[in-house]
């Protein structure tokens, strides 16, 4: 596609109303995040009524696993969107469509590499977390059918990520939709009417990742910023040393934090499977009330780069008020739900009426870690859309690592808290991170990227 027609499609950040154009970026983001927590919640719920505890939590434990995958792949995309952003801000439109050549290089061979090294290593890594004999070979089946279509999972996130740089956020949230209907279906005959358990839920996910997949490589196609040419997925030099110093701390980032809940996990397996089945069904519904934020983040990733690209910081603080104005203040009234109805909340996941009395004050706990949260995924939007990712890995380093699991295990160890003083580790690890973007946000610093391409 011409470069004419490249300018013609994608969607300009830079000028207009930056306050109505940040909500309407994110409303489709949210949807989207919405429908993918829920076909996520829809794996775990359906395997809770016809499996109970043992299969819920077969799905959480490996599920952990599939979830560093997929958090690799978010980071590695988000230093190619934050790329493809500045490139398109400062109106380079055929280096953007390079940029999202190299980016697609890239990431199938990543995920090549990965889905081999989960296969090898996917029992003694679910032997090492603990996993009880009840659950163990159904983690094992979830884990190596999941793992089995990475790829699918990394051209998905590629194209999302191509997405969001040009400004495009209903063409994802159309993808999604239509997978969500796909997985929802496939659940109720593989778990429901075949009695397959989480192998069945697997199946339905990868099935519908596939068809994700080749959605937005459509999407993606039409928008001029995909070519399927042999040297259009060639890596271009100029762009993989700044895509990699803003996607490896990230990356790193996410990987730290999703093992730590991995380690955390273990320590609530000492606990008993109804715990281990309450820690799965509050993470799964714990997504819904960081939903608002985090999809603000993605809206001002986007527009903080293209911002950036063109030089105009006022835009930029302009969409920092809107999007705090909506992601915290949605996340609160989500919390106050929480605080109100937990049991019931868990109840929704499984008939296990042990497993929602188990969890009912975790979760208020972990809801209070939500309110952090929001405001710190908030300020990663403009941290990162600036190349900032440094600071986000150290965020993330102080709240998992240095808070999250020493304090949990220190009140497990040391306390008669139990569950709930788990619970209590997640806010004050939030609270801790929080503080620090909070810092480095007013010290200005962000206002000069750390990346110029």
């Amino acid at each position: 596609m011409a470069e004419n027609a490249l300018h013609e499609n994608y969607r300009d950040l830079t000028t207009g109303r930056i306050g109505e154009k940040l909500i309407r970026f994110a409303l489709p983001v949210i949807a989207a995040n919405l429908l993918q927590a829920l076909y996520s919640l829809v794996d775990m719920a359906i395997v809770g009524r016809y499996n109970m505890a043992a299969g819920m939590s077969a799905v959480n434990l490996g599920g952990a696993i599939t979830q560093i995958i997929l958090v690799i792949a978010v980071a590695l995309t988000n230093g190619g969107s934050v790329v493809i952003g500045q490139l398109l801000g400062a109106k380079r439109k055929e280096d953007a469509v390079k940029a999202s050549g190299t980016l697609f290089g890239i990431l199938f061979v990543i995920a090549v590499v990965l889905t081999a090294v989960t296969l090898v290593v996917r029992v003694p890594l679910l032997r090492a977390m603990k996993t009880t004999e009840e659950a163990f070979n159904g983690a094992v089946a979830y884990l190596t059918i999941c793992a089995s279509g990475t790829v699918m999972v990394y051209i998905f996130n590629a194209n999302s990520a191509v997405l969001r740089a040009a400004g495009e956020s209903v063409q994802p949230l159309i993808a999604v939709a239509g997978c969500a209907v796909i997985n929802l279906v496939l659940d109720l005959i593989m778990v429901g009417r075949f009695g397959m358990g989480p192998a069945g839920a697997a199946y339905a996910t990868v099935i519908s990742q596939i068809i994700s997949a080749v959605l937005t490589t459509i999407f993606v196609r039409r928008l001029g910023l995909i070519r399927f040419k042999a040297d259009y997925f060639s890596i271009d030099k100029r762009f993989i040393k700044s895509m990699m110093k803003i996607a490896l701390p990230f990356c790193l980032q996410l990987v730290l934090v999703t093992v730590s809940f991995a380690f955390v996990n273990s320590l609530i397996n000492e606990l008993g499977t109804s715990a281990s089945a309450a820690a799965g069904a509050v993470s799964k519904l714990g997504n819904f009330a960081t939903l608002p934020p985090q999809s603000v983040m993605s809206a001002l990733m986007a527009l903080t780069a293209q911002n950036l690209g063109a030089n105009n910081i006022p835009n930029i603080k302009q969409g920092f008020r809107t999007g705090a104005g909506v992601g915290i203040g949605v996340t609160v009234i989500i919390c106050c739900i929480i605080w109100a109805v937990p049991g019931k909340l868990i109840g929704m996941m499984t008939p296990d009426n042990t497993v929602a009395e188990v969890g009912a004050v975790f979760f208020r706990w972990v809801a209070v870690s939500y309110i952090f949260e929001s405001v710190l995924f908030v300020l990663y939007g403009i941290l990162m859309g600036a190349g900032y990712t440094n600071i986000t890995l150290l965020c993330g380093v102080l709240s998992s690592l240095v808070l999250r699991y020493t304090l949990a295990w220190t009140f497990i160890r040391f306390t008669n808290w139990g569950f709930s003083g788990i619970g209590v580790a997640y806010s004050l690890a939030a609270l801790g991170a929080m503080l620090v973007a909070v810092a480095f946000y007013w010290s200005g610093r962000w206002t000069k990227p750390r990346v110029k391409v």
